[in-house]
């Protein structure tokens, strides 16, 4: 019940919020034209031309009863908006007035529950009464605002409700406070757009295969699913260790970096040389190098 009038009102607060927004657009659009229309009728004026002066008061006034018009939705849907934001704002502390008191009720039925439990117990033999006492003397320990205080403080989203939304009046902002935004954003954006392109094709190059997990049957390697698109035909899936226990050495070189995890495994970094001892099934290959014998990825070896 609580949970479904928080979703309504929520969604009604996200509603207006938009409608205001884009009222707030619409309004500073129409003042522009307004701007621009009052503009072009003084340099109408000038010129002399009476027909044409008069044209352009008109379209003048037009624009200016728009741009009148457009503030004045504009005013009605902050008021609106700020109405429901505080029916959100009272809700929603009702709401979280209703989980505490849930809260406090669930603690101390739990609590008063393990008491009486802990006390049945106890009547079977000494030893066991002393394990029950230190439960009661945790249970004593156990405080319900202590825990709810402990609960908000870890869980909470901040201190304050959002500040309510207040009208902008078109004409008493800065002048050329946003002259130098477009430049900035547009080099942030080219500069955000390579950052993008260029990772993107970094990641591509920089893949390199996972090690199997120790103890695991051989399996079938492929390429990850975000290639299975562009990789039509061009990728083959690799099967890795498809014969067991070779205990023939062969040399074979590192083609990736690879850090021990365990004391059997060895480390091995891109382009060193090793033997390798014995090839398993499960993935895990038996190398030597300068003399130290471990577990190493099969995927990661190539052969001379």
């Amino acid at each position: 019940q609580y949970e479904s009038a928080m979703e309504r009102m929520q969604k009604s607060k996200l509603s207006h919020y938009k409608k205001t927004m884009e009222s707030k657009k619409t309004y500073e659009q129409k003042c522009k034209e307004a701007d621009e229309a009052e503009q072009s009728f003084e340099r109408t004026s000038a010129s002399g031309n009476q027909k044409q002066t008069e044209k352009s008061q008109n379209k003048a006034k037009q624009c200016r009863d728009a741009a009148n018009e457009a503030e004045n939705v504009y005013k009605q849907n902050i008021e609106l908006l700020d109405k429901v934001r505080t029916e959100w704002e009272r809700e929603h502390i009702k709401t979280c007035e209703v989980f505490q008191l849930q809260e406090c009720d669930r603690i101390t039925i739990l609590r008063n529950s393990l008491w009486v439990h802990c006390n049945q117990l106890s009547m079977q033999c000494v030893k066991d009464d002393e394990l029950y006492e230190e439960v009661r003397v945790s249970l004593e320990n156990c405080i319900v605002e202590a825990d709810i205080d402990y609960f908000i403080k870890t869980k909470m989203t901040g201190t304050q409700p959002p500040d309510a939304i207040g009208y902008e009046n078109y004409y008493s902002r800065e002048p050329n406070r946003g002259n130098s935004s477009p430049t900035q954003s547009c080099g942030m954006m080219k500069r955000f757009s390579g950052l993008l392109h260029g990772s993107s094709k970094n990641n591509t190059e920089s893949i390199t295969p996972s090690a199997p997990p120790l103890g695991t049957p051989p399996q079938e390697i492929t390429l990850p699913d975000v290639f299975a698109e562009e990789a039509d035909g061009v990728y083959a899936p690799i099967f890795v260790n498809e014969r067991a226990g070779i205990s023939s050495s062969q040399d074979y070189r590192v083609l990736y970096d690879y850090t021990a995890q365990n004391m059997d495994e060895l480390d091995i970094s891109e382009g060193d040389i090793v033997i390798v001892i014995e090839e398993n099934e499960n993935g895990w290959w038996t190398a030597e190098r300068n003399g130290q014998r471990g577990f190493v990825p099969g995927s990661y070896l190539e052969k001379l």
